[in-house]
């Protein structure tokens, strides 16, 4: 290997990626970060790209430093939202109040998604303060989305780069509109996951002071030949990349030389089986076709029934010689129940057959390729059970395809990108979440006190069974995640050094050697106590 000089800071300074995944990666990225700052590696940090929930983490933290405030009070803080904060049954909640947000009147998940950030980390701040004054704490700030037009990525970009997009070349956002945007809908936009949202609009579904006038100033993509607005539909950043690693590339040239490190925490899950059929053991004995015969009966029966109360009706106030409000208010109780809700469940349950039916109609065709297949036909024989197997096995697959296939294949293309290149690959380190439970013997060879402690491998064992969600069970699991975030950054940086600096290790003098025992320091603490760090005062 060859040898490598080293300068005052061995690292230089460093780029951090915060990959998606939810809580389970705004939990494990504080770990990580909070491992960097009682190694007192936080300050170099001066890239950041993030995606979905690093998204969350990476925008509150990067206001709490370019605003001044010290990273203990971050940390209780961020803590505390994730903590409490249930983003999706808050968004649920405030669902009917996300018409109030926008011109649009249609309620959006997504957009009371973004209020929720807005109230509990970001108020009204907006992207200007990043644009003005994230220089002089980072060099580099990339919150990564998706945008579902052209499929690609669209960042929010605030770089030391005068000639860096905003956006992407497609839809270029102009610095004037992009200091308008409010930071909570950049995090909604990052981590607008399929599973739990619809796309966010942009502009439309963002906070503006003047929608009109942030519609005229836009322009690259964002208008059609004939002078119509074009809405961009944005969702996940981690759809197109969920490391966030493709944008750190496109930040750091290859020849650059100020960042030491790319240190690229993910949370990606490993999954022996992405799709698996499912289990159905009753395969039903009712084909649809006489369901649909059953239902035709049942509105049949609904129509006579109104018919028969309404005739009934009429005989009653025959034969007692009154009228409709005279026999109301002789006999209130009996036309009530006897009469009036009768009627109107059956007058409910055929309308609801009607647009029923309707909607079958409506459905019965598709047009596929420019060929038209009979829906009906083809389903009509087919059971309820079979029917739903069916419709588990395409959506399931879809699923699969979607957050699991592209995602690993993406994943596989941006690192093998890094890895073929000579000049960052020495720079890389992986920081993965179940990074402690993969085999290091030549490590653990050249260290064997680097072999991670049974506690240790239960601690990821946990992180990693936690499912992608925007809330916590419990504090338990919060707790458990953050240790594995310090813990594994921990291993990951002694791993960096080992196949870095190699025997130069040996000498104390040398400036990796005192990083490395500051590092194996940390570990061996962690290797007797996972919860160590947790406990420790922060300033």
């Amino acid at each position: 290997m060859t040898p490598v000089v080293l300068s005052n800071q061995i690292f230089n300074d460093i780029a951090l990626c915060l990959s998606g995944g939810g809580y389970r990666a705004a939990a494990y990225h504080l770990g990580a970060l909070d491992l960097l700052d009682e190694l007192d590696l936080l300050p170099q940090v001066k890239l950041l790209s993030t995606v979905s929930g690093g998204s969350i983490l990476g925008m509150s933290y990067a206001v709490w430093r370019i605003e001044g405030q010290p990273f203990g009070a971050f940390y209780e803080f961020f803590y505390k939202f994730l903590l409490r904060r249930n983003v999706v049954e808050d968004a649920l909640a405030g669902l009917r109040d996300s018409t109030k947000t926008v011109a649009t009147q249609n309620p959006s998940l997504i957009r009371a998604a973004a209020q929720v950030y807005a109230n509990e980390l970001f108020q009204d701040r907006r992207f200007k303060l990043l644009l003005d004054k994230a220089g002089a704490e980072f060099k580099e700030l990339i919150f990564n989305a998706t945008e579902f037009r052209i499929g690609a990525s669209f960042r929010f970009r605030a770089s030391r780069n005068p000639q860096a997009v905003i956006g992407n070349n497609y839809f270029r956002v102009d610095r004037g509109v992009a200091e308008q945007i409010r930071l909570a809908d950049i995090v909604a936009a990052s981590s607008c996951f399929p599973s739990a949202f619809e796309p966010i609009r942009f502009p439309d579904d963002f906070v503006w002071n003047d929608l009109a006038a942030v519609r005229n100033e836009l322009k690259s993509g964002f208008k059609s030949s004939d002078g119509k607005a074009v809405t961009v539909p944005l969702m996940d950043g981690g759809i197109y990349d969920n490391q966030g690693l493709d944008s750190a590339k496109l930040a750091i040239p290859v020849e650059e030389a100020e960042f030491g490190i790319l240190l690229i925490c993910d949370t990606n899950q490993r999954d022996d089986e992405v799709f698996d059929f499912p289990v159905q053991p009753s395969k039903g004995w009712l084909p649809l076709r006489w369901i649909v015969r059953w239902l035709r009966l049942v509105l049949a029966l609904s129509l006579v029934s109104a018919f028969a109360l309404v005739m009934q009706f009429w005989r009653t106030l025959n034969a007692e010689g009154l009228s409709p409000g005279a026999y109301a208010r002789v006999h209130p109780y009996e036309l009530l129940f006897v009469y009036l809700i009768p009627f109107l469940l059956t007058i409910a349950v055929a309308g609801g057959l009607v647009w029923l039916r309707r909607v079958g109609r409506s459905l019965r065709r598709v047009e596929v390729a420019g060929a038209v297949f009979d829906v009906w036909k083809m389903a009509r024989e087919l059971t309820v059970p079979d029917l739903l197997e069916m419709l588990r096995a395409r959506f399931g697959s879809l699923t699969a395809l979607a957050s699991s296939v592209f995602l690993k294949r993406i994943r596989n293309l941006v690192a093998r990108s890094v890895f073929t290149n000579p000049e960052r690959r020495d720079k890389v380190a992986f920081n993965v979440l179940y990074e402690l439970l993969l085999s290091h013997q030549k490590l653990e060879e050249k260290d064997p006190e680097l072999k991670p402690s049974a506690e240790l491998r239960q601690v990821a064992t946990r992180a990693e069974r936690m499912a992608t969600t925007l809330w916590f069970a419990n504090e338990d699991e919060l707790k458990n995640l953050i240790i594995c975030g310090q813990a594994t950054t921990c291993f990951n940086l002694l791993r960096f050094l080992q196949q870095r600096y190699g025997e130069q290790l040996r000498d104390s003098q040398n400036e990796a050697a005192r990083l490395y025992l500051r590092l194996k320091e940390k570990w061996l603490a962690l290797n007797q106590d996972a919860a160590c760090l947790l406990r420790r005062p922060r300033a």
